[in-house]
């Protein structure tokens, strides 16, 4: 069995990594609806309905783009802090990559300035749609 190192997850808009993503969640819901009937015996049944995803990067950022990473700072740019982005992250475990991909939303980011370390970013992302699995 391989493992996935966390080196090894990448986040990407448009394909351009963002900036030096140092932790990296994808996560998925599913909107439970309740079901149960007369014949649930007195247990409470649910259903599945929609679904929807997101995803949220930190990291350490810098001011440019200038290595081809995208910098918190190009995030909220006024055109591009309200635009729909192609985004993806990739898991990797060394032999095998499977990437997430989808269109999403930016509604929230946020950059930090500790005094006795570098500043740290985050980004997350609301999925819109689905998203495909490769």
């Amino acid at each position: 069995m391989l493992l996935i190192s966390g080196k090894d997850v990448v986040g990407s808009i448009d394909d351009v990594v963002i900036f030096c993503g140092t932790d990296c969640t994808f996560s998925e819901e599913k909107e439970v609806i309740p079901a149960s009937t007369v014949t649930s015996n007195g247990w409470k049944e649910f259903r599945l309905r929609k679904r929807s995803w997101a995803f949220e990067v930190g990291g350490l950022t810098k001011i440019d783009s200038s290595d081809g990473q995208v910098s918190y700072f190009d995030l909220i740019t006024s055109t591009e802090a309200v635009n729909l982005d192609n985004g993806s992250i990739s898991f990797s475990d060394g032999t095998t990559t499977r990437i997430i991909q989808g269109s999403m939303y930016k509604p929230e980011t946020g950059i930090s300035g500790p005094v006795d370390d570098n500043a740290k970013a985050n980004a997350k992302f609301i999925g819109f749609g689905a998203y495909t699995l490769t």
